[in-house]
């Protein structure tokens, strides 16, 4: 079978968080926890940290290596130098502040990017962004390969219902 590389402490102690390869064959890295962004460049041996802007928390790279990075409470930027700068893409107010698991889909020709306590915003180029749908109470977004999506309701209040919306496609 294939073999696991064990990425060591250092990595390890930011948690599992987003991995993506880049057409160069380097590797970005975000963990689980604030400002965790790391490249490495033989394939998961050594790593090096990148600075970040603010408290970021997840990490997206489209097939043309541009690396976008969300930083707390909902704050985009974008790096088209492999993260040695960040500028400034778009922002949202959401609700409430949150860890995030699932925010950037792409789907066909449009990107949806779920601002958690906000909606999900919908982009061709990350850059230029329109309301796809605004509800202030979902914390969770899945869209499969057909563009199926489920948004998954959240709140802090009792009884804590757990509700999933379901909608057909996207615009696809």
């Amino acid at each position: 079978g294939p073999t696991w590389t064990e990425l060591g402490i250092d990595i390890s102690a930011h948690g599992m968080g987003d991995v993506f390869r880049l057409n160069d064959g380097s590797l970005v890295l975000h963990g689980a926890d604030c400002c965790s962004l790391f490249r490495s460049v033989d394939e998961g041996l050594t790593w090096t940290k990148i600075e970040t802007p603010g408290f970021t928390n997840k990490v997206f790279v489209t097939d043309k290596d541009e690396i976008f990075i969300n930083a707390q409470p909902f704050t985009l930027y974008k790096s088209t130098d492999y993260g040695a700068t960040f500028k400034y893409v778009y922002a949202a107010s959401p609700e409430w502040g949150s860890s995030i698991d699932n925010i950037f889909y792409k789907v066909g020709n449009f990107y949806y990017v779920l601002v958690p306590g906000w909606g999900i915003l919908k982009s061709r180029d990350l850059v230029n962004y329109e309301i796809f749908w605004i509800n202030l109470n979902i914390r969770n977004l899945y869209i499969d390969h057909n563009g199926v999506m489920l948004a998954k309701y959240w709140t802090w209040k009792p009884p804590y219902e757990n509700i999933i919306y379901y909608r057909k496609n996207s615009d696809k």
